[in-house]
């Protein structure tokens, strides 16, 4: 009998000792060990729970007797319905691990008090705290508390709790927030510190915040829906103290993951643990920084093969779209027009080599976003506050603390890495750390100071400005001339071309700083350029009567085509008919079927956004626009460029006028001319105040100087215009201009594009103004003023103002006629007089260098004119401005100055003007121009009332 009894009693035994033997984990850490759910499956068969359930143990017996209930009647609760498939076992309705946990102290049979009352293995992993000891008393063990007495069952109570944790394991099912008490388990194996090996063995962080730890997570445990194609991960653990730092990581995290780039790091799950908050990521390789500086590492797929060929060029390009996508859209001011969507603009802050992930494909990742900051496009200010972030790849404006970043912060961070790229291409590890590698020479100090850094700037002086560290711009310069380069031209020409855009990108003072789009664009342009084209492109030919504008200017430049809200480089020919009409085509590179678009060249006028650009725009681009309505792009029609003097090839080539010269400016001013009549109104309403002039400050802007050029299309078109142009039947009176062999003479222009009012100033090149060179008190060095010749004689000039159509849209900015007659006439109608107009110039240089410009064009045009009036019968007048049954509408439409200051001649009456004749006028006469009386009030226009 004993022998019998021995033999019952051995099961529930046995069984807890083979359960001992299912825990898994690092034995070195056992508290952290666990038993997996699927090994207890695997022993706690169905067959084996209903033998286990059957247990005549004393124990057993004692606790069966607490129920009145069959022993294998809730078999189904506890492994669930035989139809269920025990590969995939639902833990809401099975309590299998509960039962294993029972059995392990000691009591397998209460697990018929938890499954009467419907408790689950679902309630054991999500739940924990419901198994607390007064829940258990009072809820799934009551009839046993009240057999064993509180001493007992507080003992019971006990071994629950302490073994609970290795039994109830949560599931990694979800990204979501997750918060997990101190006791839990997780399912995490393999853990290894991940920073860099000191001296002494001790691992140490490499990142400003918080521990990093390589792991795996258990299999059956392992169920993200959002990230299964991962098996190894890597988890950033912050304590209690960063709490706030975790938060903002996690947040920014949220909003790059959403982001969906590859070359963005991709968050798994934020959890609690504890006092402890971690964030799980994918497991890279190694970074950026190893993969530069450590010899260990393989990299020969990164040094052979031509230069231009190298995987790092991609990886580059990969990283730098992926900082374009961090930065945002530019909000209503991206040309690609605002978004339902919401969106964000962001700024990583931190940078890094380090920070930047290698994965086992070999893709670069940006990661650690801890000193970022993402904020919603729709709100107005778009500058931001820095966090904090590493010293030696931070840009200059780190200094001032008080200052407020743009973008354009993390442009530097990325120039300084991709100079590091570049080294390390050309030069191996030793372009960096080896001995006159990148490290070395950028470890320098300023020569007031006794501290070096490792950054990539220095200041001149205490007070000076920044400026690039003199040892970087000497290694920079010793790249281009490597033996590696020798007899390799496009080689050479494209690492020319990558440190001309870090030379762009590593400029000390932010707002000169180049763009992400730009970078963007210069790199992929390199990139192209380097590749040989497999196919050629496709043909696009002039069709019967037209004809093709800028053929061989538009050859030599790379055109960037907007198609469906992304950039492709393309080839642009541009076709005009007998009728005016154009025609655009572009070609991608390897296809051959162009795009065609169709504009009218008298309805359309093109907007130069490359022209408003302030610092917080982005791409140098050109669009059209009607010129009536405004209102959206011609779609099909959004060009932009690898640098501002392409987009001018384009804009010669549409409007005629050709731009020779473009310099940006700090700030604009005017003085607007007065009349005898207004200064005495004004002298009247200010009560005795004396104020000389009428001063306008229109903040900054861009200067260009233009000059018209005509082509053999340009006659005929004038001539259509003409004939369009209803009147008299009686021949109409032959003026100069009209005579067989006339040549006009082509007008040169400053022209002044106003950012803030995103307005277009003119002022035509004429006798009775001059350049005011001499600097006087308080003024800057880049000071010029626009002012009469002689004063006394003309107090005053012409200029015109182009206003946007919608001047209360800030999308919406002035254009130029494509047609130069419809300019023409605008000009005439918006004309107002000015005393002055002076610009500030960012540097000396710029001012003498627009100087030079303007001096060499106004002596050119002056030859040119004075070769004219030596003609027999010459009066000079402006290019004639015949209306087209389409020009009055189109210039009645466009904005008018909200003042047109006039002058007054208290003698002069309607009877007196100079224009009119006795007889009827005809309609060409009345809106032509009168003739040229020295410029000024008694210039252009002079002879018509109120001018």
């Amino acid at each position: 009998m004993s022998s019998s009894l021995d033999a019952v009693e051995a099961r529930c035994s046995s069984a807890r000792h083979h359960i001992k033997r299912l825990f898994v984990g690092d034995e070195t850490r056992p508290r952290q060990r666990f038993i997996p759910a699927d090994r207890l499956r695997s022993y706690l068969t169905r067959s084996k729970v209903t033998w286990l359930l059957e247990c005549n143990c004393p124990t057993c017996i004692k606790d069966h007797g607490l129920f009145r209930r069959g022993r294998i009647e809730f078999i189904g609760s506890i492994v669930g319905h035989e139809n269920y498939s025990n590969t995939q076992p639902d833990p809401g309705r099975t309590a299998l691990v509960l039962f294993a946990l029972l059995i392990f102290i000691e009591h397998p049979l209460l697990i018929l008090g938890f499954v009467m009352r419907r408790c689950s293995d679902h309630a054991l992993e999500r739940t924990p705290t419901l198994f607390s000891l007064d829940h258990l008393r009072q809820e799934y063990c009551k009839e046993y508390a009240h057999r064993v007495g509180d001493s007992q069952f507080k003992e019971f109570a006990t071994d629950f709790a302490e073994y609970l944790p290795k039994f109830a394991i949560p599931r990694m099912d979800s990204g979501e927030y997750s918060v997990y008490g101190p006791d839990t388990i997780l399912p995490f194996l393999k853990e290894q510190k991940i920073g860099v090996r000191g001296l002494d063995g001790e691992i140490r962080q490499e990142g400003a915040y918080g521990k990093v730890y390589s792991f795996q997570i258990y299999e059956e445990y392992r169920q993200f829906p959002h990230a299964k194609e991962y098996t190894r991960f890597a988890r950033k653990e912050l304590d209690s103290a960063s709490e706030l730092a975790f938060t903002l990581e996690n947040k920014n995290l949220e909003q790059a993951t959403t982001l969906q780039d590859p070359h963005i790091v991709k968050m798994i799950k934020a959890y609690k643990h504890g006092d402890t908050f971690n964030l799980i990521f994918p497991l890279a390789k190694t970074n950026l920084d190893h993969l530069l500086r450590d010899p260990t590492f393989d990299t020969s797929n990164s040094i052979h093969g031509p230069i231009e060929s190298r995987p790092a060029w991609n990886q580059l390009l990969g990283i730098t779209k992926a900082l374009g996508r961090i930065g945002g859209p530019n909000g209503a001011e991206t040309i690609f027009g605002p978004s339902e969507k919401q969106q964000f603009q962001g700024v990583h802050f931190d940078l890094k080599p380090a920070n930047i992930l290698v994965d086992d494909n070999g893709t670069w990742i940006i990661s650690d976003f801890g000193q970022s900051t993402f904020r919603e496009t729709t709100r107005s200010s778009s500058r931001v506050v820095n966090q904090g972030g590493t010293d030696a790849y931070a840009p200059p404006e780190i200094d001032n603390l008080d200052s407020r970043f743009s973008r354009r912060y993390d442009i530097w961070s990325l120039g300084c890495i991709m100079l590091e790229v570049v080294a390390f291409v050309l030069l191996g590890h030793d372009g960096l750390h080896g001995e006159g590698g990148l490290d070395h020479v950028r470890f320098t100090k300023s020569s007031w100071s006794s501290r070096k850094d490792h950054r990539f700037f220095c200041q001149e002086s205490p007070k000076g400005k920044c400026i690039v560290k003199k040892g970087i711009v000497t290694f920079m310069n010793s790249l281009k001339e490597l033996g590696c380069l020798r007899g390799q031209q496009k080689s050479r020409v494209f690492v020319e071309s990558i440190l001309e855009l870090i030379t762009k990108m590593l400029e000390p003072e932010a707002e000169y700083r180049i763009e992400i789009g730009d970078v963007i664009r210069r790199l992929n342009a390199a990139m192209d350029s380097a590749r040989e084209d497999s196919q050629a492109l496709g043909q696009m030919n002039a069709e019967h009567g037209e004809r093709s504008i800028g053929e061989c200017a538009l050859k030599g430049i790379r055109i960037w085509h907007s198609r469906q809200n992304d950039w492709q480089s393309v080839s642009l020919r541009i076709f005009e008919d007998s009728d005016f009409n154009l025609r655009t085509c572009t070609v991608l590179k390897n296809n051959t079927a162009p795009s065609e678009d169709h504009l009218i060249r008298s309805s359309v006028m093109i907007i130069p956004r490359y022209a408003f650009r302030d610092k917080e725009t982005s791409a140098t681009a050109l669009y059209f626009s009607h010129i009536n309505q405004g209102g959206p792009k011609y779609p099909g029609s959004v060009f932009s460029f690898d640098k501002s003097q392409d987009a001018w090839v384009v804009q010669t080539a549409l409007t005629g006028q050709k731009v020779e010269a473009s310099f940006p400016l700090e700030n604009i001013k005017y003085e607007e001319y007065t009349s005898f009549s207004g200064k005495l109104s004004r002298l009247l309403h200010t009560k005795g105040e004396k104020k000389e002039g009428y001063y306008k400050d229109l903040g900054p802007g861009t200067v260009q100087l233009w000059s018209e050029v005509s082509d053999e299309q340009e006659k005929p078109r004038k001539t259509s215009i003409v004939s369009s142009t209803g009147g008299s039947p009686r021949p109409v009176r032959m003026q100069p201009h009209q005579q067989p062999g006339y040549r006009p003479v082509p007008l040169r222009r400053v022209v002044i594009f106003v950012h803030k009012s995103r307005k277009i100033i003119l002022v035509p090149m004429d006798r009775n103004w001059c350049e005011d060179n001499k600097r006087r008190d308080g003024e800057p060095a880049g000071f010029l003023q626009l002012i009469p010749r002689n004063p006394a004689r003309d107090p005053s000039f012409v200029a015109t103002t182009l206003l946007p159509l919608r001047p209360d849209d800030d999308g919406s900015f002035a254009g130029i006629p494509l047609c130069s007659a419809i300019l023409h006439s605008i000009e005439h109608q918006n004309r107002f007089e000015c005393v002055s107009i002076g610009v500030t110039f960012r540097t000396e240089d710029s001012r003498k260098k627009f100087s030079e410009t303007s001096r060499g064009m106004w002596k050119e045009w002056h030859t040119q004119t004075k070769a004219a009036e030596r003609q027999p019968g010459y009066t000079r007048v402006p290019p004639p401005v015949q209306r087209a049954p389409l020009i009055p509408l189109t210039v009645q439409n466009q904005p008018k100055p909200q003042s047109r200051i006039r002058s007054w001649n208290p003698l002069r009456t309607s009877s007196s003007n100079t224009n009119k004749s006795s007889g009827s006028t005809s309609r060409e006469d009345a809106v032509l121009p009168a003739p040229h009386r020295g410029g000024g009030r008694g210039g252009q226009g002079g002879g018509q009332e109120g001018h």
